[in-house]
């Protein structure tokens, strides 16, 4: 029985069917709209590729008006990470850009900085293919800002010095070979230690002294660092090479540019001084 607001009881059957069938356990709500939450792990496939074959099969199926899916979880987690990555690479090569401009007063060498910072992800993309490993949002990119830094630091000790012979007069060929005699050692010293000191890391070597073997190879804990070590290992052997034997060759191109627009100026600024010469002597 159920009873009506005058109190009087009523029977259910009078009013209503009632069925036996299956239910919801609870009804879950997000954003005040209904929602059912599908949840698993991937096994032995990355998260990345579990989402695209899914999106894959989705796409082929009819959704009924007012249903729409999403995917969640660790998916939505890596796409905001890429989103806070890639702003933080945006702001560093601007800040980086900024301060070239400052210390050079020109636009185009920084402009040199800049290409060997792009041109190094060459040797990110190489390491992780020659390893066989994902591209990870978090510690990828993380490698990746933090090549950035050790690459221009590199690429400012060459051109820094290169600008300094030419004050002293020395040609544009004679400073860039100077230069990349002199600067060759520090250049891969730099290299060289850095690539050692992260070794460990991509080896995944883990030391510690309360067990029988203090020192393991392999560790399931250096997993988690060894995108970030194989992405500034490779990038950085790929950016000393681009150091010692691109920015040199972009140096004399874009040198080489400049003198040709400054004798193309200097000929159109004559020729018009000609002109005005020849006026004024017909006026006469």
């Amino acid at each position: 029985f159920i009873f009506t607001p005058s109190g009087e009881p009523v029977r259910l059957s009078e009013i209503a069917k009632v069925d036996t069938g299956p239910s919801y356990g609870s009804i879950r709500h997000v954003d005040t709209e209904r929602t059912i939450s599908i949840s698993g792990d991937a096994f032995r496939v990355p998260g990345p590729v579990l989402v695209m074959k899914a999106q894959r099969i989705l796409k082929g199926i009819e959704l009924p008006d007012g249903v729409q899916y999403k995917f969640t979880g660790e998916n939505k987690g890596r796409q905001e990470t890429q989103k806070f990555i890639g702003q933080a690479l945006i702001i560093a090569i601007c800040l980086i850009l900024v301060v070239m401009i400052a210390q050079f007063n020109s636009i185009a060498l920084p402009l040199i900085v800049l290409t060997s910072v792009f041109m190094s992800v060459m040797g990110v993309f190489l390491g992780l293919i020659v390893h066989d490993r994902p591209f990870g949002i978090i510690m990828t990119g993380v490698g990746t800002v933090a090549l950035a830094g050790i690459v221009v630091n590199n690429v400012i000790v060459m051109l820094d010095f290169v600008v300094r012979l030419r004050k002293q007069g020395f040609a544009r060929n004679e400073a860039m070979i100077l230069a990349s005699a002199v600067r060759f050692r520090p250049i891969l010293l730099t290299a060289v230690t850095t690539v050692i000191g992260l070794a460990p890391l991509a080896i995944g070597m883990d030391i510690d002294f309360s067990r029988d073997s203090p020192i393991v190879f392999g560790a399931e804990s250096g997993k988690f660092w060894k995108s970030m070590a194989l992405a500034i290992m490779y990038g950085l052997s790929v950016a000393t090479f681009l150091t010692l034997f691109m920015v040199p060759t972009l140096y004399s191109l874009i040198e080489d540019g400049r003198e040709r627009i400054n004798k193309l100026l200097s000929k159109y600024f004559s020729f018009q001084n000609i002109n005005e010469i020849k006026t004024v002597s017909d006026v006469n």
